[in-house]
């Protein structure tokens, strides 16, 4: 796949700078088969990051790892001219975005670690299956370390839920209607220490709480 060998070898020449990249690497192992052992080669028809990030899917494989990051969206109009849409802000509802009608995005940007700090990228999808099967739920986190003190955090979810009437129906699945940041439970961590039991039961805690996703 173009969007893996991109990713390693981005990752190659810039290190942990970019664990962005690594993290959707090893999320792609998973497409088609592979990480079992069973390679579609008759799968002919590829997509773009951007057409997956567009379509708005709240179970898109890459929308809540990018909206951790802190990715920028770069979009194009005839009537608007060059714009910019942070990813955290781009998703208004399945299947919604703020692009007018004659724009096309025309770039992805991702933010590079600044020196000296330690960020802590992983991306998580929950599944029936261990491949080639929808989504349930996704997510995307980044944590910034300084002598093991979150100095800033990301927690995006794709696919949760706190009440049946937000569920979207469609032929394959169930799936509420946007991705986004659980902004309480990170709250919870800054500035607080990433390995203490404490700190970490009490962002769970908030984590459960249905106003999490009110």
């Amino acid at each position: 796949m173009v969007l893996e060998k991109t990713c390693l070898e981005g990752y190659k020449k810039l290190g942990k700078r970019v664990v962005v990249l690594e993290a959707i690497r090893k999320q792609l192992r998973y497409f088609t088969g592979r990480q079992l052992g069973l390679m579609r080669w008759w799968i002919r028809n590829t997509t773009t990051p951007a057409g997956n990030i567009v379509t708005a899917s709240p179970i898109s494989d890459l929308n809540s790892v990018l909206i951790a990051s802190g990715t920028v969206l770069t979009a194009q109009s005839k009537t608007c001219g060059e714009f910019l849409f942070p990813m955290k802000e781009f998703f208004v509802a399945y299947p919604m975005t703020p692009l007018p009608a004659d724009s096309i995005t025309t770039k992805s940007t991702i933010p590079l670690r600044a020196e000296g700090t330690r960020n802590v990228i992983k991306s998580y999808k929950q599944a029936k299956r261990k491949a080639n099967d929808i989504t349930i739920v996704r997510a995307g986190f980044r944590v910034v370390l300084n002598d093991n003190s979150v100095m800033d955090i990301s927690l995006a979810y794709g696919g949760v839920v706190h009440s049946p009437s937000q569920l979207v129906f469609t032929n394959e699945s169930r799936m509420a209607p946007k991705t986004v940041e659980a902004k309480n439970t990170m709250e919870a961590f800054l500035g607080k220490k990433w390995f203490d039991k404490t700190v970490l039961e009490g962002a769970m805690a908030v984590l459960s709480c249905l106003k999490e996703w009110c």
